[in-house]
């Protein structure tokens, strides 16, 4: 079976912290057609992370094109090629119904990390450490749409909420748990 992970939250709440921490020192491999994406693999199966990673720059889905949806959709879709795989995601640009819905018609396992429970502050003070210049107004529109998302997704028993409080160990932990997939990854690269 096919599972995907995909983690939501407002920008500073650790979603990126929470991915790397899941990776761990996994093996990638590259990636980058149909869309951005790097391959893990480990022995106990591969991951498939959704975007990109490069210093100074936004990453994870939001490192995509405004009109990756198309392609994710039909990669998704058609990912046959990633039987026994976990697709791995964060940001902004993919959390849609839309792509949710591609993953699920796609006969993927989805399960929606809801990361949360930092102060405004604390939000605030990490983008301002990675040098994010978003504005209030773009960053309250993040906020909705996570909003949003679990008020259409929450019932549905895909979504989980994690207290970003937590240490990064712990939080990878319990969101591996969420997946066998995951959870066979993270046994395999945790510390």
């Amino acid at each position: 079976m096919k599972h995907a992970l995909y983690i939501i939250g407002e920008p500073g709440v650790g979603k990126s912290t929470l991915v790397e921490t899941l990776k761990g020192d996994a093996l990638a491999i590259g990636g980058r057609y149909p869309l951005a994406h790097q391959t893990y693999l480990t022995t106990a199966g591969g991951v498939v992370e959704l975007g990109t990673r490069e210093p100074g720059k936004y990453g994870g889905t939001d490192a995509l094109s405004m009109s990756a949806i198309v392609q994710a959709e039909a990669w998704v879709t058609d990912g046959s090629w990633l039987d026994d795989s976990l697709l791995l995601a964060e940001g902004d640009r993919l959390a849609c119904d839309r792509f949710f819905n591609a993953l699920l018609d796609g006969g993927w396992h989805l399960r929606i990390c809801h990361l949360d429970g930092v102060t405004p502050a604390t939000a605030e003070a990490r983008r301002e450490r990675r040098g994010s210049a978003q504005n209030g107004s773009w960053i309250r529109g993040r906020q909705t749409k996570v909003q949003r998302i679990l008020e259409r997704w929450d019932w549905t028993g895909r979504v989980f909420h994690l207290d970003a409080r937590e240490a990064p160990d712990s939080l990878a932990y319990q969101a591996a748990q969420e997946s066998v997939v995951a959870a066979n990854l993270y046994a395999e690269v945790a510390p």
